[in-house]
C-alpha cells in the first residue's frame, strides 16, 4: 500500500507534488480539493443506527443527495430505499465512499477517495455492521483498494 501515490495540485498554487494514498488519508479534508467547494451539504455524515446489521455504501453524493442533505436520496438511492422492506430500514447505515459532491458531478477522483478513506474505514470499524454492501464500481474498487481507479 505504501508504494501507491497520487499526483496532487496544490490548492494555493499550480505546483504539483506526489503524495501517497496513506498521506492523503491521514491529511483527510485538509488535502482534498472538495474541502472548500461550494455545496449545500458538505462532508455528509453517515446516517443510520450506531450498530447496523447492514452498511450500504455508494460512490458519492448525487446533486439530489447534496440538496436534500441525505445519502441515497437521488434517483439510484431512492430506488434502493424503495426496495428495502420497512422492517429493515432502521437496521441499515447509509454512507458514500466520498462524503462531498464532486465539483463536476461524475465519479470521484482518486485524490478525493484517498482523502475520505479514513473516515469510512473508521465508521465501518466503529459501527461493526454484520454485512457491508457496496453499490457500483467505485465502492468495489474502494474495498479492493485498487491502485488505478480508472479503466
Amino acid at each position: 500500500m505504501g508504494f501507491h501515490s497520487i499526483m496532487v495540485e496544490s490548492k494555493s498554487s499550480r505546483a504539483s507534488s506526489v503524495l501517497s494514498k496513506e498521506t492523503l488519508s491521514r491529511l483527510g479534508c485538509d488535502a482534498c480539493t472538495l474541502d472548500k467547494a461550494k455545496m449545500h451539504s458538505p462532508k455528509m455524515r453517515p446516517v443510520g443506527p450506531r450498530y447496523p446489521d447492514l452498511y450500504f455504501i455508494e460512490e458519492c453524493p448525487s446533486p439530489d443527495d447534496d440538496a436534500d442533505g441525505e445519502h441515497f436520496s437521488g434517483n439510484v438511492g431512492a430506488m434502493i430505499h424503495s426496495r428495502v422492506p420497512s422492517k429493515w430500514k432502521n437496521r441499515i447505515r447509509w454512507n458514500n465512499v466520498v462524503r462531498c459532491l464532486p465539483k463536476e458531478k461524475g465519479a470521484p477522483t482518486e485524490l478525493e477517495i484517498a482523502c475520505c478513506r479514513k473516515l469510512q474505514e473508521l465508521d465501518i470499524k466503529n459501527t461493526q455492521p454484520k454485512v457491508v454492501v457496496g453499490f457500483g464500481e467505485i465502492p468495489l474498487k474502494w474495498f479492493l483498494d485498487e491502485n488505478n481507479l480508472k479503466d
